[in-house]
């Protein structure tokens, strides 16, 4: 099959058909050889049978009439049945008894062997027997033919030639020899010009292949045969006409898809070039953003740190508060102990006076008494004086702790107050702190997605390039196809 298959068609057709072509010639001859050889065989031993028939009747009638056992007389009555020497060539009959051996015989040279011939043949039972002989030109194929007399012990044997009784065969398959390869011969030049009708159109279309793989779509093939072949001649054209519109169709698709290529390609630029301002703003903005988190923090601390001092100061100033209120208590003890000591003073004094008015009215006994109660009168006016210093003081002191307390008590609130707007202050920068995280991530997911537009507006840009130049390649290809003739 390679070999075939490195063959042009014409000559696959020529070897595939001439092939066939033999085969069915010599096909048909054998098949005529078998018909006829059989035919020739019936008919040989229809026509022997037939012959033999007739001997063995005529036999028994002349037996039958003589009536004596002379066979001498027998003999002169059968000689002429028996007299034929050229059946089927050189073939004859003769009557044979089983008993007495050949009674009827044309040929006396081969009584002998026919005698042994026909003894051999009897025992087989058999009406047809072909069997050799050796002769002087080598040895033969003979066919023995026998038939019973109906009422006698005796056989009418035909000796027949298979070379002469087939003769008929061998002139046919000579023939056979002779006609065969002149029909061959015939049926090869019919092939032959019935090829040429299927080849001719076939190498126009290979033509036309061929220039249609050189890219001219202007080709057409002209095959004006109404069978499968022109059907496809038809469709080849018609292939053609639409392969030269796709073409076409083509080619105008890739200028479009190279202008917008081109398009696609300034415009990735220019979201590459707007991707990479925006990343670089958005990094700029998520550092900002980190700086202002960071602000936030040092004031959510700072808050922190001034809500413990201010809690610190509330508690302290109060404590101040109940200590200002216990000096108020103290200062008006005081006071109050004081004006004891006035009085005391007050009384000292009094009694210094009457102490003196008597020791005056002693006389020089009451002297002594009388330098006593000066400096007890003395002593009780120091201790007035110093009291009522201490009264005013503690007075002024008293006035400007009852000032102090309650610009104590004033100050409280404000400073709850305060610390109540440092707890806001914190609870707002700490919201702020969140939010400013929430938009950190925000920013910093928006930074991802800028470069990640970034980096695919610059594949984009490289993807329309390859487009582009994938475009050219496009249009370098249809430039292979020639649409238009000139």
């Amino acid at each position: 099959m390679k070999i075939l298959g490195k063959l042009k068609i014409r000559t696959r057709l020529n070897l595939v058909v001439s092939a066939m072509a033999m085969v069915l010639v010599f096909g048909l001859a054998y098949t005529a050889y078998i018909f006829e050889r059989n035919r020739v065989y019936r008919e040989v031993d229809f026509r022997t049978f037939q012959r033999l028939e007739l001997l063995a009747d005529i036999s028994e009638m002349v037996l039958d009439k003589s009536k004596s056992s002379d066979f001498g007389s027998v003999e002169q009555r059968l000689s002429k049945p028996f007299s034929d020497k050229d059946y089927y060539g050189s073939g004859y009959f003769f009557l044979f008894s089983s008993s007495d051996g050949v009674i009827i015989h044309p040929n006396e040279a081969s009584i002998g062997e026919d005698e042994s011939l026909a003894k051999e043949f009897l025992q087989t039972s058999e009406r047809k027997l072909m069997t050799n002989i050796q002769g002087i030109g080598g040895s033969k194929e003979v066919l023995l033919y026998s038939h019973k007399l109906p009422s006698r012990n005796m056989h009418v044997i035909a000796k027949v030639y298979a070379a002469d009784a087939y003769n008929a065969i061998r002139n046919m398959v000579k023939a056979m020899f002779f006609f065969a390869p002149i029909a061959y011969g015939l049926f090869f030049l019919v092939i032959l010009l019935f090829s040429n009708t299927i080849v001719k159109p076939l190498k126009r279309g290979v033509s036309f292949a061929k220039d249609l793989s050189e890219g001219d779509l202007t080709a057409h093939l002209s095959v004006a045969n109404l069978d499968e072949v022109g059907v496809l001649s038809q469709s080849l054209n018609d292939m053609v006409g639409k392969l030269k519109d796709v073409i076409e169709s083509i080619k105008e698709s890739g200028s479009k898809v190279g202008d917008n290529s081109e398009q696609v390609t300034n415009a990735s630029q220019e979201l590459a070039s707007g991707a990479n301002e925006q990343a670089s703003t958005v990094e700029e903005l998520a550092s900002s953003i980190e700086e202002v988190t960071s602000s936030i923090e040092q004031v959510t601390e700072s808050a922190s740190r001034a809500n413990r001092i201010t809690n610190e100061a509330s508690q302290k100033i109060q404590r101040i508060g109940q200590s200002a209120s216990k000096s108020d208590n103290a200062v008006k003890q005081i006071a109050d102990k004081i004006r004891i000591i006035t009085d005391i003073s007050f009384q000292t004094n009094i009694l210094a006076l009457n102490a003196a008015v008597e020791a005056a009215r002693a006389g020089e006994h009451g002297k002594g008494f009388s330098v006593v109660a000066s400096e007890v009168q003395k002593l009780a006016e120091r201790s007035k004086n110093a009291a009522d210093e201490i009264s005013s003081l503690s007075s002024r002191t008293l006035s400007v702790t009852k000032q102090a307390n309650s610009l104590l008590y004033k100050l409280i609130p404000n400073v709850q107050k305060t610390a109540d707007m440092i707890d806001e202050v914190m609870a707002t920068s700490s919201e702020q702190r969140t939010n400013m995280d929430q938009i950190n991530t925000s920013i910093q997911e928006l930074n991802n997605s800028s470069q990640e537009n970034s980096v695919a507006a610059e594949q984009l840009a490289t993807g329309a390039e390859s487009l582009k130049e994938h475009a050219g390649g496009f249009f370098d290809l249809i430039k292979f196809f020639k649409l238009n003739k000139g």
